[in-house]
């Protein structure tokens, strides 16, 4: 077996100077942290021990576990604590969490489970009804439900250790039974900004973290998200830490979420650095660019696509399409992709870039039908082509 010293694998410690920036709330919210990392260290902490206890409390009282003796022919999962301390918007401490998670990597598949599903919401069904409560002048309220995972059910039968430090002193061999565990997903929090008749989605302070883990709070500014000569190739020294540059370009595809000018360019820099510090450059240079929805002065659903038929980076890159869409003058859905069919004109790209744009305006149709604001005029796609125009 060859490990990751053998192969030469190392994760540097990086570490951002944010000395002179002290007093913003981005600072208190990277190192006034006082996260436990183990459950050592949190015993000696009252917070973490009144989280633990929080947590253990909801479990209890929502009947999610129960003490059995330790079965013979059943797998027993393990588990640790894991500390998180919550902030909001502005930096400001929330509240601090325990979790209890699970040894996931121990169960087998067949026996210990048969199936796994994990719901996540997409970034364009948020848009959709944000759009619509602007739309019909509705008031946004959020919703946090604590613990929120402990309501589901499970089919299989766990069994799982007891806590770290509450282990039942009459007990101390038994087992839980039926314990849920593990959040399913965490969803980046939006800067919502109302205005009369508007609202403006942001991430800046998202995007101000990925400054500070790039160790890029000063540097210059690039006007555009790509640059104009950039060629993507394969040659050239592999990254040093992989592991720091994917959890940069993971942030990166966050802040899509709002950035359309990003959505094309994040994609295209799977295997390059240096064009992902060009990317944090432009970024910097326009922090406060967002979303906006206000009321339409008419209703309709309208997609457009396009296609650069001509273009091809390198052989990492094909040809890529376009999708924009907006309901009732407000954007709620984009997407850039590469063209998985071989095109031998212009034409031909074309038409298979409104062919993608029809199938999610049918999923938008849907969605929209099911929540009973679908506009009352037919969806209509507007291409720049008029051979693939005669062909539709």
């Amino acid at each position: 077996m060859t490990t990751r010293a053998n192969a030469g694998i190392f994760k540097p410690c990086h570490r951002a100077d944010l000395s002179h920036t002290t007093n913003h709330a981005l600072h208190h919210a990277l190192f006034a942290s006082s996260d436990s990392k183990t459950f050592k260290t949190a015993v000696k902490d009252p917070k973490w021990i009144h989280a633990m206890r929080r947590k253990l409390d909801a479990l209890h009282q929502n009947n999610t576990r129960s003490l059995v003796p330790r079965p013979v022919n059943r797998n027993v999962v393990g588990l640790k604590w894991v500390f998180r301390t919550k902030y909001h918007y502005d930096g400001a401490i929330d509240r601090h969490k325990a979790r209890l998670v699970a040894h996931g990597f121990s169960q087998i598949s067949g026996l210990d489970f048969a199936h796994t599903f994990s719901p996540v919401v997409k970034s364009s069904t948020i848009r959709i009804v944000i759009s619509l409560a602007v739309i019909n002048s509705r008031k946004l309220h959020q919703l946090e439900v604590n613990n929120a995972f402990l309501h589901g059910h499970l089919n299989e039968c766990v069994h799982m250790e007891q806590p770290l430090g509450f282990v039942h002193p009459g007990f101390p061999n038994h087992v839980c039974k039926n314990l849920l565990f593990g959040e399913l997903n965490y969803f980046i929090g939006l800067e919502i900004t109302y205005t009369a008749n508007r609202l403006f989605l942001n991430q800046s302070k998202h995007a101000k973290d990925i400054f500070a883990r790039a160790q890029m709070l000063d540097g210059k500014l690039a006007p555009t998200p790509l640059a104009t000569n950039t060629s993507f190739t394969t040659s050239g020294e592999p990254f040093p830490d992989p592991s720091h540059y994917r959890s940069i370009v993971g942030s990166l595809q966050y802040l899509t979420i709002t950035r359309a000018d990003l959505s094309y360019v994040v994609n295209q820099v799977i295997l390059h650095y240096q064009e992902v510090k060009h990317i944090l450059r432009y970024l910097k240079g326009n922090l406060t660019f967002g979303l906006t929805f206000s009321k339409p002065s008419h209703t309709s659903l309208l997609g457009y696509s396009d296609a650069d038929w001509g273009l091809v980076v390198s052989k990492l890159v094909g040809p890529p399409i376009w999708l924009l869409f907006f309901l009732e003058g407000n954007l709620v859905s984009w997407g850039t992709k590469k063209q998985l069919t071989v095109s031998r004109f212009s034409c031909e790209s074309e038409y298979l870039a409104m062919a993608n744009t029809a199938i999610k305006i049918v999923w938008i149709t849907h969605l929209l039908r099911e929540l009973h604001a679908l506009p009352p005029d037919h969806p209509t796609i507007l291409c720049d082509n008029r051979s693939a125009l005669f062909l539709t």
